[in-house]
This record gives C-alpha cells, structure tokens and sequence, in this order.
C-alpha cells in the first residue's frame, strides 16, 4: 500500500475539492444560475478553504510536536 508523504499536500487537495462541491451543490439544489459574480465566490471560497486547511494543519502538526518533547 501506497503512503502519502506529504500530509499537507492531501489536505490542500480535500479542502480545493470541498470549497468547489459545497458551493456547487447549494446552487444546483437550489435551482439557481451561475453568474460571473457566483462564479467569483467560488473561486474566493477555494482560495480560502485551501490557506486555511494547509495553514491549520501546520500549526497543529507543530502543536503536537511540542507536546511530544
């Protein structure tokens, strides 16, 4: 079996599929158009999603390592 060797790299990829399929799928069961401006909000929200997985990840990885030692 295949490990992953770099934890931070799998959680910017979960958090760019989920900031993408959350918003998508709120909009198509809600029956509503893409605009450009919807289109903006989904970038902006993968962007965001994406610092703040990979930032957490590194604070918290740092936190148990501390209290490791």
């Amino acid at each position: 079996m295949h490990t992953v060797k770099r934890p931070t790299t799998v959680a910017a990829i979960v958090s760019v599929v989920v900031g993408i399929a959350i918003p998508v799928a709120y909009m198509i069961m809600n029956h509503m158009s893409f605009t450009a401006q919807d289109i903006v909000y989904i970038v902006g929200m993968v962007v965001l999603t994406w610092l703040c997985s990979t930032l957490g990840y590194d604070t918290v990885m740092t936190a148990i390592a501390q209290f490791k030692k």
